[in-house]
């Protein structure tokens, strides 16, 4: 352990709040520490790891159609469906 050297940092540091680096980097027009490229499928893969546990079974996720390939029920818990007269 007394010879272990540090690696030097390679990824630029946030010193304020991740939403103000998010707006600095819009305004400079640079990426954000945590930006969508990243972000959006560590979130899609979280997510999916809900659907899978309340299906209950391994899923097959095809990303282009946004669907559950192997278990179609499963397909429940990826988009909801609203009542008559209420919608987004």
């Amino acid at each position: 352990m007394k010879a272990f050297a540090r690696l030097a940092k390679r990824l630029p540091r946030i010193t304020t709040s991740h939403e103000m680096d998010f707006i600095a980097n819009c305004k400079a027009g640079a990426a954000a520490g945590a930006d969508f490229a990243y972000s959006g499928p560590m979130t899609e893969m979280c997510l999916l790891g809900n659907v899978a546990k309340r299906a209950d079974a391994r899923i097959l996720w095809d990303a282009e159609n946004l669907k559950v390939t192997n278990i179609p029920d499963a397909n429940k818990y990826i988009r909801t469906e609203y009542r008559k007269g209420w919608s987004l």
